[in-house]
């Protein structure tokens, strides 16, 4: 298309954005997540100790919730401090189970290790 018959900037309509047309950085979206769970220590703070343990999750995911009632932690904590999104930590109360690294991870963060043991003979 020729120079002369593009349109110029003022002719091109604005396009409509989501947060008002407003662009957030990563850093920023971080900052105001920590900002949100900063300000209220206590957030998920009815759950603690409460978690429903799911009968048809993998034995590994139901001693997890186990031990996270036992001490009486929060999901957003372990994920906070384990590195493992909380979404996906809640997730394998009903919709799968956690990749390895991840569980190991939250495992860690609740001062739990896990560990490879040999099947006994008897079974």
């Amino acid at each position: 298309m020729p120079p002369d018959l593009l349109p110029t900037a003022a002719e091109v309509p604005p396009v409509p954005r989501k947060n008002g047309g407003r662009w957030k950085s990563p850093e920023t979206k971080a900052r105001s997540i920590r900002a949100l769970l900063s300000a209220d220590p206590d957030r998920g703070a009815k759950w603690r100790g409460k978690f429903r343990v799911p009968p048809h999750a993998h034995p590994l995911v139901r001693r997890f919730i186990g031990i996270l009632n036992a001490e009486e932690a929060t999901i957003s904590e372990i994920g906070e401090r384990s590195g493992v999104c909380r979404v996906a930590i809640s997730n394998w109360q009903t919709r799968g189970n956690p990749l390895l690294v991840n569980f190991e991870a939250a495992l860690n963060a609740l001062g739990y290790k896990l560990t490879i043991t040999r099947i006994p003979d008897g079974r």
